[in-house]
């Protein structure tokens, strides 16, 4: 088995709440999933993580609109997940105004899932439980990674 990775992208901006998280709905048909953009190579074997041509660029920019920063490396990393040694989940931060372009600003299709539009959320509101409009669990590490990043980098 080829080895696969998922690439999820942590966009933040300081908001008139404080520290706001760049977040979309999955629709999959089974409910709706808070989520933060990204997604895997499955369907590009080999494609790396970085770069023009890597995977948190191709999946960032596809589910957002923004153009999200080539220059990433691991420095931006801020956590990993390896349940399994064939697919690890990556995620890297970004402040907002490294990203260019524009906020994609309707829904659109991705493979079977339904993407609501991006949208902006602090961590007390992605911190509620699941079923009350809170943050994939999944992701809920990588959140509390940001937090633990940003706390140390932006907020006095």
């Amino acid at each position: 088995m080829a080895k696969s990775h998922f690439a999820g992208v942590i966009i933040w901006r300081t908001g008139p709440d404080g520290i706001e998280y760049l977040v979309i709905e999955y629709d999959s048909g089974d409910g709706v999933q808070i989520k933060f953009p990204g997604g895997t190579n499955n369907d590009h074997p080999g494609e790396p993580l970085f770069g023009k041509e890597g995977t948190f660029s191709r999946e960032g920019t596809g589910e957002t609109g923004l153009v999200i920063p080539d220059d990433l490396s691991e420095r931006d990393v801020i956590y990993v997940s390896r349940p399994d040694p064939n697919h690890t989940k990556h995620f890297v931060i970004v402040p907002f105004e490294r990203c260019r372009g524009e906020l994609r600003t309707s829904p659109k299709r991705d493979g079977g899932d339904m993407l609501s539009p991006p949208f902006w959320r602090t961590a007390g509101e992605l911190l509620v439980p699941v079923e009350n409009g809170g943050l994939f669990w999944t992701h809920r590490k990588a959140l509390e990674a940001a937090e633990r990043r940003l706390s140390q980098a932006v907020r006095p």
